[in-house]
């Protein structure tokens, strides 16, 4: 008597050999009405023993998938399963969902961890994880939280690099990932790389800078920042950019502060940027200056492969437990 096969086992059977032939379909190796590999070679092509492969070639019969001409063989349907017809969006949706869990087995891709990472990408259930943002300045780690809570519903905790290295390793309990620009990238991923927290990169969106830069060549441009050390920083990214000396020139970075006391004494001309991390502007103190409003910090493909690498990561960590 031959080894006894468990639901699970067999549940896992049919999954391997659906997942072979709905492949094959899709890549066009085959099509409806084709007959279907024999169970000697679906055999070789999964592992699995002939009677197993039986068992699930009966299943997915049942299913519609497959046909049986008896003295003739095993055939692809030409039909759709019966659930299908009787509802064509529904087995347009089971089309669609099977392919793509075909797709992710190619890919090397447990069944469990992509329903998983559907859960957490479509689901919702990003929403609250904690990613902490690491930057050299207060102004730069504001907005990028600002805009990873808005668009992702992430927890987020500020971390400045120049604190990091004195913050015993227990203090990032509960952190799940650790977000940072290119400019640090290195140095992050060596500090969070030994306690096994994961470092992602995010890009600025091209028009917050192109659209300061516009307004600098026509003249003087003022940013009110939380930070003013963002000041250099923002600067040396200008220079980076090959902007022009003079254009550099017309740029003025202040604080909160600065900017208030500024207002008392005179208003200027030109352009102004007040960062949303400043909060309200005295109206008065805006007159004569063109506003700049970008319409975000983040790059909105850098924040979307951000939510597809956490949720893959997270995903593939709960298998693990």
């Amino acid at each position: 008597m031959g080894p006894r096969i468990t639901p699970r086992e067999s549940a896992s059977a049919v999954e391997q050999v659906r997942a072979r032939l709905l492949t094959a379909l899709h890549l066009g190796q085959h099509k409806p009405g084709d007959r279907a590999p024999s169970i000697r070679r679906m055999a070789t092509l999964t592992g699995l023993n002939r009677k197993t492969v039986h068992r699930a070639y009966r299943q997915l019969a049942g299913e519609g998938l497959l046909g049986v001409k008896w003295g003739s063989g095993t055939f692809f349907s030409e039909a759709r399963p019966a659930a299908a017809a009787h509802n064509p969006l529904a087995g347009a949706l089971l089309e669609a969902v099977e392919r793509c869990r075909v797709e992710a087995d190619h890919l090397g891709v447990a069944s469990d961890v992509f329903l998983r990472f559907l859960g957490l990408i479509i689901g919702g259930r990003l929403r609250g994880t904690e990613v902490a943002v690491a930057e050299c300045n207060r102004e730069q780690t504001g907005l990028i939280e600002r805009e990873l809570r808005s668009a992702l519903g992430v927890a987020t905790r500020e971390l400045l690099i120049s604190d990091a290295v004195a913050h015993h390793p227990s203090s990032f309990s509960g952190v799940r990932a650790v977000v940072t620009t290119d400019c640090h990238r290195r140095e992050v991923t060596e500090m969070f790389a030994p306690l096994g927290i994961p470092v992602y990169r995010v890009a600025l969106a091209p028009g917050f800078t192109h659209s300061l830069i516009r307004c600098a060549r026509q003249g003087p441009v003022l940013m009110v920042v939380c930070d003013p050390s963002y000041g250099k920083i923002f600067l040396r990214m200008l220079r980076q950019l090959q902007v022009p000396r003079e254009v550099l020139g017309r740029f003025e970075i202040v604080g909160r502060e600065e900017f208030a006391a500024r207002g008392r004494t005179g208003r200027g001309t030109g352009s102004i940027y007040v960062s949303p991390l400043v909060g309200e502007i005295d109206a008065a103190a805006l007159r004569g200056l063109r506003r700049i409003r970008p319409q975000r910090y983040l790059a909105t493909t850098s924040v979307e492969a951000l939510k597809v690498h956490l949720a893959l990561e997270l995903a593939m960590r709960e298998e693990c437990r």
